[in-house]
C-alpha cells in the first residue's frame, strides 16, 4: 500500500450451511485480474481475499478445494482426480469523474461528477483433462451501489 491509498477489507464472512462431501475435486487457479492504477496497491489483496471466499463457498458446498498456481505440470493422475478447474480473471478499476445523476442513473441530465467502480470478474471452469469449458459467467463490478463517494455542483464549486 502506497501513503495515498486507503486501508480496505475485501474479507467477507460466508454464511451457507456445511453441506456433507459430493466427492469432486476443484481446483482453483491464482487468479489474475487486471487493475487501472488508481485500484493496483490493492489488487493483490482482493484477489486473495476473492480466492478464500470462493473456496469457502465451494467446500460448503461439498467440495474438496486445491490450490494450484498453473496447470501446465499437472500429472495424468491429477487430471483425473480432479473434476474441475477454476480460472478467475478480469480486470477492475475506477472511472474517475464520470457525469451522472446519482438519484436517477437513466437520466441524461448530469448533475454531478462520481467516481465509479467499473470492469468484469470472469469465472470459468473447465475438465482438467480436455481444457472444455463447462461453465462460464462474469460478475460485473460497475454498478449504482459500487459508488464510492459523489461531489454536487454549487454555485461553480466542487464540494465534498
Amino acid at each position: 500500500m502506497t501513503s495515498s491509498s486507503v486501508p480496505l477489507n475485501f474479507n467477507y464472512p460466508v454464511n451457507l450451511e456445511q453441506e456433507t462431501s459430493n466427492n469432486h475435486t476443484i481446483a482453483i487457479l491464482t487468479p489474475n485480474i487486471q487493475a487501472g492504477e488508481n485500484v493496483q496497491p490493492y489488487i493483490n489483496q482482493f484477489q486473495s481475499a476473492l480466492a478464500k471466499q470462493v473456496q469457502e463457498i465451494l467446500e460448503k458446498k461439498g467440495y474438496h478445494i486445491i490450490r494450484l498456481a498453473d496447470v501446465q505440470n499437472l500429472s495424468a493422475e491429477q487430471k483425473m482426480n480432479i473434476s474441475s478447474i477454476l480460472k478467475i480473471r478480469g480486470w477492475m478499476g475506477v472511472l474517475e469523474d464520470a457525469d451522472m445523476d446519482t438519484e436517477n442513473l437513466k437520466d441524461t441530465g448530469m448533475k454531478g461528477i462520481v467516481d465509479q467502480s467499473a470492469g468484469a470478474v470472469i469465472f470459468k471452469f473447465f475438465e482438467p483433462k480436455t481444457g472444455r469449458t463447462t461453465h462460464n459467467f462474469a460478475i460485473n463490478v460497475g454498478a449504482k451501489q459500487a459508488l464510492v463517494h459523489s461531489y454536487a455542483k454549487q454555485d461553480q464549486l466542487w464540494w465534498l
